[in-house]
């Protein structure tokens, strides 16, 4: 048994951390109708040996160079508010290098958050709009397309979906919306979000 807690001490405090590093994910938080991030998280995100990406989620649970997405506003500064999925999460890409903070340092003079999730279908991004970008009044509000986001407005959903407002339809019809529901993750999606 002791040579087990040996192994099991080697691979966790070397192996694991330098020798074959595992990734981190942020969890999530299920926060004025909106599934977001956590706040406050700072981690690697890795994919294989093909990725490894420096995330910073923030005070307002969106990873973002900014620490805080001020409520106040500057007459000097434009405000852009991008709302997507995982192309504006951007966990692939190291946190200051999103097409967020690129557009951020073109556009001399403004300041752009974003407001992104994987998975976020269309209705969602109305759902974040209506809840949470609103309240920073933006001047201009960019909305990420991807080919996936029509479809999966629409229909029931399981597991961390049912937080996303859908689209209810009956005989073929829009039958108005499907608010979103609190998701807790289970234990073990806790212990594997790795």
């Amino acid at each position: 048994i002791a040579s087990l807690f040996f192994v099991f001490l080697i691979a966790e405090f070397v192996v694991f951390r330098y020798v074959v590093p595992s990734g981190e994910r942020p969890g999530t938080v299920y926060e004025n109708g909106i599934l977001k991030l956590l706040p406050n998280q700072r981690g690697v995100y890795r994919l294989k040996n093909e990725i490894a990406a420096q995330f910073n989620v923030n005070e307002n649970g969106w990873n973002s160079r900014h620490n805080f997405y001020s409520l106040e506003r500057s007459d000097a500064k434009i405000r852009v508010a991008i709302i997507g999925d995982s192309f504006v999460e951007a966990l692939q890409v190291d946190y200051r290098s999103s097409l967020a903070e690129q557009l951020e340092d073109m556009l001399e003079g403004s300041e752009v958050y974003r407001f992104g999730l994987s998975g976020n279908p269309l209705s969602q991004y109305l759902n974040i709009f209506r809840r949470e970008v609103v309240r920073y009044r933006p001047d201009i509000v960019v909305i990420v397309l991807s080919h996936n986001d029509f479809y999966n407005s629409y229909g029931a959903h399981s597991g961390r979906f049912i937080s996303f407002l859908s689209i209810g339809i009956e005989s073929g019809k829009v039958a108005g919306e499907v608010p979103p529901k609190p998701y807790t993750a289970a234990w073990l999606e806790n212990l594997c979000k790795s």
